[in-house]
């Protein structure tokens, strides 16, 4: 059961500590005379996706301010202040499409390594060539030779996040070892 403890509101009225929410609501409501009480964690972090800020950015340039969308979507005025001051990359991503239900936009570090992976894949795969995740590695190490990066790793983690960004999905059939298609 959430208890109640850290609240200033309820330890400096009456000295409510550690009282189960139900009792808590039930006295806020007595006291102040409300009709309903929605209570909202104090601490969990609220993350917008990119709709969301996009609705954001559209209601502050209707005039609402920043406490106000704050009130209503249920996060902090800092959150909304940081989205309005970085309206013009949250604009580009949406229009991108490429984030779309995302929460967090996280940018690629290495695009020209991931491009042209994505273009060998995308030939190999056209000549009904089989590719398996280890060969993918083998190549990104050859471009990034070429290419004269030196601090990047084709690991394991990158060809997952590789595979899920490109939509990439392992296909196993009985008579061959599991390819990406």
């Amino acid at each position: 059961m959430m208890m109640i403890g850290s609240s200033e509101d309820f330890v400096r009225s009456g000295g409510m500590r550690n009282v189960p929410v139900t009792k808590a609501v039930e006295h806020l409501v007595r006291t102040l005379g409300l009709k309903s009480c929605v209570l909202l964690p104090a601490t969990s972090a609220v993350f917008l996706n990119l709709e969301q800020r996009i609705e954001i950015l559209r209601q502050y340039e209707k005039g609402k301010s920043a406490r106000k969308l704050a009130e209503l979507f249920y996060c902090g005025r800092t959150q909304i202040n940081k989205i309005i001051k970085e309206e013009d990359l949250i604009l580009k991503e949406y229009e991108d499409f490429k984030f779309r239900g995302v929460k967090r936009m996280r940018h690629e570090k290495y695009v020209d390594i991931n491009e042209a992976a994505l273009e060998w894949f995308k030939t190999v795969r056209a000549k009904k060539i089989p590719v398996s995740g280890p060969m993918i590695q083998h190549k990104v190490k050859e471009l990034t030779d070429a290419l004269g990066i030196e601090n990047f790793s084709a690991s394991n983690g990158w060809l997952d996040i590789f595979r899920i960004r490109n939509k990439i999905t392992v296909w196993r059939s009985s008579r061959c070892r599991p390819q990406f298609i």
